[in-house]
C-alpha cells in the first residue's frame, strides 16, 4: 500500500512524457487512473470510471471486466494515510473508448468548490509509462459528476493520438 501511494504521488510530481510510440507488447499493457485532490479537505469524492463495452466501476461497483476500483478514499474518515486519493487499475486493455469522471459525494468539511487532478497512465512492457490523459479541474457543488476525459485506444491497445475529450457522460447511473 506504502508503495502505491509513493508511486501515485511521484505520478503527480514528475509529468511523464506523452504518448508518442506504440507499446511494443499490447498484451502487457495496462492502465491506472489517479484523482487527487486536497489532502487537508475532508470531502469525499469518488473516480468513476469506465472501459469500452463495460460497466462503470466506483465506490457502489467497484470491479467490472476490465477495470477495478483499488481505493476508495472518503477524505479523511478512517484513512491513516493523510493522503486523499482514488485510483482505478484497467487490465486486458481493449479497444474502444474510456471514460473517467469525478463526483462530489461527501462534504463533512462545507467546502464550496473542491480542485481535482485527473492523471491516467498507460504501462507497456519493460515498465515505460505514458500520461494518456492529465486534467484539472474544480466542482462546485456537492452530488455533481464532471466527466475529465474520454479518450481511445485501438485493438492493440495502443492509444489513439487526439481522442483525449471531455465530452460529457454520467458513469453513476449506469
Amino acid at each position: 500500500m506504502l508503495v502505491s501511494l509513493v508511486a501515485a504521488f511521484l505520478a503527480l510530481a514528475i509529468l511523464i512524457e506523452e504518448p508518442t510510440k506504440a507499446a511494443e507488447d499490447p498484451s502487457q499493457g495496462e492502465m491506472t487512473a489517479y484523482l487527487f485532490w486536497d489532502d487537508n479537505s475532508n470531502v469525499d469524492i469518488d473516480l468513476w470510471c469506465r472501459a469500452p463495452n463495460d460497466r462503470p466501476v466506483g465506490y457502489s461497483s467497484r470491479t467490472s471486466g476490465h477495470a477495478d476500483l483499488l481505493r476508495d478514499d472518503l477524505g479523511s474518515r478512517d484513512d491513516t494515510s493523510g493522503k486523499n486519493f482514488e485510483e482505478v487499475h484497467f487490465r486486458g486493455l481493449v479497444g474502444g473508448e474510456f471514460v473517467c469522471n469525478a463526483h462530489w459525494y461527501g462534504n463533512v468539511a462545507q467546502l464550496k468548490e473542491v480542485p481535482v487532478r485527473l492523471i491516467v497512465q498507460l504501462h507497456v512492457a519493460g515498465g515505460t509509462a505514458y500520461n494518456v490523459a492529465t486534467k484539472n479541474a474544480v466542482l462546485t457543488v456537492q452530488g455533481q459528476e464532471l466527466t475529465l476525459a474520454r479518450w481511445r485506444l485501438d485493438t492493440d491497445g495502443r492509444f489513439v493520438s487526439g481522442s483525449v475529450n471531455e465530452l460529457p457522460l454520467p458513469l453513476r447511473a449506469q
